[in-house]
């Protein structure tokens, strides 16, 4: 008798929760927020309404892209305190990114320390919208939304090197992650097939390494213009997402190299990285990233740092001397060696750098960030040595994996499947570290990486799985269940998908 009570106590608990996971108004929202509290009554809505944005900022805007085809409405700027949806100003002790969005019989109040937060409360709203369109008007339940994210680094790599993406694809990826409330977006911009930043003080890197196929048929050639970054830049800040560049040294290099064919190791000419034992080396990238820098005005530069040919300085003269010369014994030491001198020439510039996690045995630069992505233990060890860390392991978070065992078909061999409930399910904080070390960890990143991805095959390679993603770096761990991610992805995945299209 007593255990057949403690298992339909338990049943009526697992019961509540998958009720209360779905919560009782069927309004799907993703990332889950944090708290949601329904109140009595419901908020009628016209179908033209305002918001009270400040002068400095076009909420407006935002929330007319919340739409699908078949939702005609229309918002507009209002200065009136009388607008259907109203903006305060918090005093700022919160989290910058959270908000409270309060939903009244009478108006929409969104409260906030700043536009992060008032973006966010926005972003949520469009979902709650077009879940409550009735073909003439909104009817909204009223509710009490509070919610801040987990991680304050959530994001998504685009390579451009392999394929290049044009300037419109990068704001429509960029209005996809807003939606989600992803908030940095890493832009590997060069690598062994082609360099995509202009560059005053080198325009070899253009004329050589940004045009590197006749036909184009591949997307493999083009490069984006200084005013082209920095208008990308604006769009990304209007929607608080970071831009962090990146320039893979000192192998991942051989578009650089097809233009300064020079900096390779003399004894082999067709090789991806840099020859660590020619001066010329260090004052190339040094110029290039000084040349990065003044163009992007970065708080985060990515130097790469993965991925060198092995055995390649053993087997020069020029870097065995150099070896020899700095009193370091193997190609690991003389790697860390050289990213401690770039890492301390960009810090000295105010920039923080991040780095694939490599050699960690052999001494990572101070302040380095590392970005783990290989083996299991990379983020646990690079927290124990002090760093603060990105987790993004491959199998868990590489979105150019197939999701399925169809979606394999074609790929390469050593690409293992990535299921949408294993990124969903990933979390970013390894097992082991106190309470303190945790605090280590920024959050997670999705790559997507662009061997075989052209553009048409973007959007259908990372959806579904960047919403789990993003819900994972937003949502607390305990509120997370998949089955109930997978109910409101189902009402919400048009909503998505318009946001990347349009």
């Amino acid at each position: 008798m007593k255990k057949r009570f403690q298992f339909l106590f338990c049943l009526l608990i697992l019961i509540y929760a998958h009720l209360e996971a779905q919560n009782s108004t069927g309004i799907a929202i993703i990332p889950k927020p944090a708290s949601i509290m329904m109140s009595e009554g419901s908020l009628a809505l016209k179908r033209v309404f305002a918001i009270q944005s400040p002068v400095e900022h076009n909420y407006a805007r935002f929330l007319n892209n919340a739409g699908l085809f078949s939702i005609d409405y229309k918002c507009i700027n209002s200065q009136d305190n009388g607008a259907e949806i109203r903006i305060r100003r918090s005093d700022g002790k919160e989290n910058g990114e959270g908000y409270l969005l309060i939903i009244g019989p009478k108006y929409i109040e969104i409260s906030a320390s700043g536009h992060a937060g008032i973006l966010y409360a926005i972003e949520t709203l469009k979902q709650i919208l077009v879940q409550t369109w009735n073909g003439k008007e909104f009817h909204i339940p009223c509710m009490t939304i509070r919610d801040a994210p987990v991680f304050a680094y959530r994001g998504f790599l685009l390579d451009a090197s392999r394929h290049f993406q044009p300037v419109y694809v990068v704001k429509q990826v960029m209005d996809y992650m807003l939606s989600m409330k992803l908030n940095v977006y890493h832009w590997h911009l060069t690598d062994n097939e082609g360099w995509r930043v202009q560059s005053l003080k080198y325009p070899e890197l253009n004329y050589t390494s940004s045009f590197v196929n006749d036909s184009n048929k591949l997307e493999t050639n083009g490069f984006y213009s200084i005013e082209e970054i920095r208008e990308i830049q604006a769009y990304a800040h209007e929607r608080n997402i970071k831009v962090i560049p990146e320039c893979e040294i000192p192998g991942h290099s051989g578009a650089i190299l097809n233009a300064f064919p020079g900096l390779r190791c003399p004894h082999k000419p067709d090789s991806k990285a840099f020859c660590a034992g020619n001066p010329e080396t260090y004052a190339m990238i040094k110029d290039v990233f000084t040349e990065l820098i003044d163009i992007f005005k970065p708080e985060y530069i990515h130097i790469g740092g993965d991925e060198r040919e092995k055995d390649l300085w053993n087997m020069c003269e020029l870097c065995k001397a150099k070896m020899k010369a700095s009193g370091v014994s193997n190609e690991n030491d003389l790697q860390n060696m050289m990213l401690r001198e770039i890492t301390a020439f960009i810090h000295n510039k105010g920039v923080k750098t991040i780095a694939w996690a490599e050699n960690l045995e052999g001494g990572m630069p101070e302040g380095q960030i590392i970005q783990s992505w290989r083996l299991k233990d990379e983020a646990f060890n690079s927290v124990k040595k002090g760093h603060q860390v990105v987790n993004s392991d491959n199998q868990e978070c590489y979105l150019d994996y197939p999701e399925n065992q169809q979606d394999a078909i074609g790929k390469p061999w050593w690409m293992s499947v990535l299921s949408l409930e294993k990124v969903y399910n990933f979390d970013p904080v390894p097992p082991g570290l106190t309470k303190e070390e945790e605090k280590l960890v920024l959050g997670s990143e999705c790559p997507l990486w662009t061997e075989i991805i052209t553009l048409d095959k973007i959007l259908p390679q990372i959806g579904d799985r960047l919403e789990a993603h993003a819900e994972k770096c937003w949502t607390q761990k305990e509120l997370k269940n998949f089955d109930d991610f997978k109910a409101r992805l189902n009402i919400l995945r048009d909503y998505f998908r318009f946001q990347y299209t349009h």
